[in-house]
């Protein structure tokens, strides 16, 4: 039969974008971040206007981090190596700066859901 092609979302960061409408309303839209202001936004989702539409919105914009995050972690817990809860950032550069611990990844996806 056919061949089956991973699934993939639009690469990251996703950040919110406000928008303020007609009658007062506020709307939000997700959409990509680019490294530099030349690279173009690529639109995710839009949230609109309601009691818990920014709650929402920094949830949506934070599920690449979330994802990340949790893969991370499930990884760090399914292998053979004695888990220590906590941060075990490290300060050595590997050629792309110092490296960040799946703890210190999933604190700070956390708190990009919340508004943080």
């Amino acid at each position: 039969m056919g061949t089956t092609m991973e699934k993939t979302h639009t690469p990251c960061p996703w950040a919110i974008t406000i928008a303020d409408r007609f009658g007062g309303r506020t709307d939000r839209y997700i959409e990509t971040r680019g490294s530099n202001s030349v690279t173009a936004k690529e639109p995710i989702a839009s949230v609109a206007d309601g009691p818990s539409a920014e709650a929402n919105a920094n949830l949506i914009a934070a599920a690449p981090d979330l994802l990340a995050a949790c893969k991370s972690l499930v990884e760090l817990m399914d292998s053979e190596d004695e888990v220590v809860v906590g941060c075990h950032c490290t300060n050595t550069d590997t050629g792309f700066g110092p490296m960040r611990c799946c703890w210190c990844i999933a604190k700070d996806a956390i708190a990009k859901a919340e508004g943080k």
